[in-house]
């Protein structure tokens, strides 16, 4: 890959022009910019010289952990065979698929526990409440401060179908439907709260409802 660019007179449509080489991109595409005069070309580089210098200003100023997570980031990115304008691209379409309005971003656990005084305030016993919070508690390992706005569908989505009964069994459809109504309920306190505006379990996989499965 090229790190300096370079100009040389080509013809063009019959015509004397500049090409400027500046090498290859990111997904290995050649960038070549082709300008009337050998003036053009030469201011060509300079700007790309400027915007390296730039760029080697920012990276530098850096914090040192910062810059060690980009690389170890751009690591990952590489050995799945991506790039790092597909992964932001992905991102971008995401975030346009799963945006909500919120009025306050709250932490998942925090919305947990609204849910937990909410239902024993409506007078739910304290045994079944302590199950629910449990059930939630174990989805939420590790994203507890997470803001519940934040976490997709497709997230409850792989937990909910990877989860198992005490002697191994994936959950049957009845357990899924229950607890599917379970979560739904803790988002629609997020969402009466004006903590989200999306209830993400209306994007999961449809299961039919059960009757007489408490919320």
């Amino acid at each position: 890959m090229k790190t300096e660019p370079t100009k040389r007179p080509i013809k063009k449509h019959g015509q004397d022009r500049w090409e400027v080489d500046f090498g290859t991109d990111a997904n290995g595409k050649y960038k070549r910019r082709v300008v009337e005069t050998q003036s053009d070309a030469d201011a060509a580089i300079a700007s790309y010289r400027k915007d390296q210098k730039t760029m080697g200003e920012y990276w530098a100023a850096l914090p040192p952990v910062k810059r060690a997570t980009v690389v170890a980031t751009l690591q990952s990115v590489e050995e799945k065979g991506v790039t790092v304008d597909s992964v932001w691209a992905d991102w971008q379409r995401w975030q346009k698929d799963n945006q909500q309005s919120i009025t306050t971003p709250m932490p998942y656990e925090d919305v947990v526990t609204e849910f937990k005084n909410r239902k024993l305030a409506a007078g739910k016993g304290q045994r079944y409440v302590d199950e629910v919070v449990g059930l939630f508690a174990r989805f939420g390992a590790g994203r507890e401060r997470q803001n519940i706005h934040e976490i997709p569908a497709n997230d409850l989505q792989v937990w909910l179908n990877t989860q198992k009964t005490p002697d191994g069994r994936l959950w049957s459809l009845s357990s899924k439907r229950t607890n599917q109504v379970r979560f739904s309920s803790l988002w629609a306190v997020a969402i009466a709260r004006g903590w989200a505006s999306l209830n993400i379990v209306d994007r999961l996989e449809p299961i039919k409802k059960i009757l007489g499965v408490r919320g």
